[in-house]
């Protein structure tokens, strides 16, 4: 019984001693969860610490990369509004040019417009001027046709025949058309003043031409000699010696003014046939061919 007791005592002190050892165990199983909770929490605060620091280093890289950023979207959005300004001003430049250069097209245009005008005013009072028929235009003909051996523009201005029928000595059958010719080819002339009433017009003119005077008379002494000479002249070899005088270079001009008068006829201004008219375009020889015809009388 003693033993029996002995027995129940030691399997109670086992059976406490399990028991503290146990609660021993579990109090250390609890320290160490506690210790592991601790752990776990620190780890949990650490990693919550962590996590703050890395989004405020987020936050905060965020920030300078806004803040970086807003000057370069700043200048991207000046470059853009430069850009922008640049282009508008092009466009405002374009546009001022185009409407610059359509003034000026205009302006040019009307320019152009008023010089056509006065040229096609100026034509009509040129071709006015030309079909209208004046004292002085015809003179101007006359002569010019006289000068360039154009007898028969000439003729209508006046008769040219009775002109050159003077004596049998200038009868212009008697003369071929060359030695005509020779007889205005260094005309001159200068309209100094024109009168004009009604149909009537008085025009002075100054002319320039042989001095028919000399000539003649120098003629007239080579056909002397060759008469006193024993030679029979013909009509060809007369011809022949005036037209020697008149070719030559040496034949002396003079100058005569005089006033001839026109009459207008059928619109045409027509000279009056005068010794004036004739003194006028062949100096001398009217004056000269009365001379000899006098001492023929005599």
């Amino acid at each position: 019984m003693v033993i029996f007791l002995s027995e129940n005592i030691a399997k109670n002190d086992l059976l406490i001693y399990n028991q503290i050892i146990e609660k021993v165990k579990g109090g250390k199983v609890m320290e160490e969860n506690k210790k592991e909770q601790n752990v776990s929490v620190a780890k949990k605060e650490e990693q919550k610490v962590q996590n703050e620091k890395a989004k405020n280093i987020k936050a905060e890289s965020a920030k300078v990369q806004e803040t970086n950023k807003k000057p370069e979207e700043d200048k991207k959005f000046k470059k853009v509004e430069n850009s922008t300004k640049v282009e508008k001003n092009q466009k405002e430049k374009t546009t001022k040019t185009k409407k610059d250069n359509k003034n000026t097209n205009i302006k040019n245009s009307y320019i152009a417009g008023i010089i056509l005008v006065i040229l096609v005013i100026i034509a009509i009072i040129v071709a006015i001027s030309m079909l209208q028929k004046t004292p002085e235009k015809s003179i101007n003909e006359m002569l010019t046709s006289l000068k360039a051996g154009d007898i028969e523009t000439a003729s209508k201005y006046f008769n040219y025949e009775n002109l050159m029928n003077i004596s049998g000595l200038t009868n212009k059958d008697n003369m071929d058309t060359e030695t005509q010719k020779l007889f205005f080819d260094r005309l001159e002339w200068n309209i100094k003043n024109v009168n004009i009433e009604n149909d009537t017009a008085n025009v002075e003119v100054e002319v320039t031409n042989k001095d028919f005077k000399t000539i003649i008379g120098n003629y007239m002494q080579k056909a002397l000699r060759a008469v006193f000479s024993g030679n029979d002249l013909s009509n060809s070899q007369m011809e022949s010696y005036l037209k020697e005088e008149l070719q030559s270079e040496t034949a002396p001009v003079t100058t005569v003014t005089k006033t001839i008068q026109l009459t207008k006829q059928d619109d045409e201004w027509k000279v009056n046939e005068s010794d004036d008219f004739t003194d006028l375009i062949l100096p001398g020889l009217r004056e000269t061919i009365n001379s000899l015809n006098s001492i023929n009388v005599d």
